[in-house]
């Protein structure tokens, strides 16, 4: 065999070995950042987890804790006091349960301020730790505030945010002249309503009369109410304060004019003791 044919093996040879190392390096460098991302994307998991597991219980069991930690137990999770707390190799995370303070205007204050008993800060932090022996740390964090039943007054409903106007369903003239089947309620399960004024806008040139609510008369050109005599559309009515029960549905009941309304354009105001009001669309009554 020539020295020539030797060299061009030994070429070929050197060559195919470079072209494997390189290879196996390659792969070995996509086998560590896999690794590498893996480990990343089980942290991120493991705060979103965390952050998901404390919106899940109820406000009552979010007991303030720097150091609280998960279990997942009858269904439910569960907040404990021992962290931080391992997820997996390399992974661990604790979960924390702050209180909040408000100013006189409800907003949060870093210092000062009053205890707010309806908000808590939640956080779910994870440290893991890379192939390389670097630390990292993920931190996601938000507000929770047990809007469905506050304790403070900073997300108390208003008055006017718990009444419902029944009008566009059962609106009714009846002998052309008395406005019937409007109906009032109180969707705030645990505090009552109370009006102390009404207004009605309309359309024509006829004047309101008198008012009723169920069988109670709230306002008359006569009396109860101010102010006497008979108004004209857009006027406020005093009438002596009216209460409206949760759970209970009253009518506005023979509100009378002094002509024909029938094809009238109607607004309606109702006006709480809290000073806030509710103003209905205008609305075209039957008959």
């Amino acid at each position: 065999m020539s020295s020539g044919f030797i060299l061009l093996e030994v070429l070929l040879s050197v060559g195919l070995l470079a072209l494997i190392l390189s290879t196996l390096g390659g792969i070995v460098l996509i086998s560590g950042g896999t690794t590498r991302g893996g480990q990343s994307i089980r942290a991120a998991w493991a705060a979103q987890e965390g952050m998901a597991a404390l919106h899940s219980m109820s406000f009552a069991d979010l007991t303030a804790t720097n150091t609280g930690s998960l279990t997942f137990s009858g269904n439910r999770w569960l907040l404990g006091a021992s962290a931080p707390q391992t997820i997996a190799t390399g992974i661990t995370r604790t979960v924390r349960v702050k209180t909040v303070n408000r100013n006189a205007s409800c907003q949060i204050v870093s210092s000062g301020g009053t205890l707010d008993t309806d908000s808590r800060t939640l956080e779910s932090e994870v440290n893991w730790i890379d192939l390389a022996g670097r630390t990292h740390l993920i931190t996601q964090s938000s507000l929770r505030t047990q809007w469905e039943n506050p304790q403070g007054s900073c997300f108390q409903p208003t008055q006017a945010g718990c009444s419902i106007i029944d009008y566009a369903t059962h609106g009714e003239w009846f002998g052309g002249k008395q406005l019937r089947t409007v109906y009032f309620s109180n969707s705030c399960p645990s505090s009552s309503l109370v009006v102390d004024k009404m207004m009605f806008t309309w359309n024509n040139g006829a004047e309101i009369q008198q008012v009723f609510i169920d069988s109670t008369k709230v306002w008359s050109q006569s009396g109860p109410g101010t102010p006497s005599g008979e108004q004209n559309s857009g006027t406020i009515l005093n009438i002596p304060n009216f209460t409206f029960s949760p759970g209970v549905q009253y009518e506005l009941n023979k509100t009378q004019f002094e002509h024909a309304m029938s094809g009238t354009t109607l607004t309606i105001t109702l006006y709480f003791t809290d000073g806030s009001s509710i103003t209905t669309p205008p609305f075209v009554p039957t008959g």
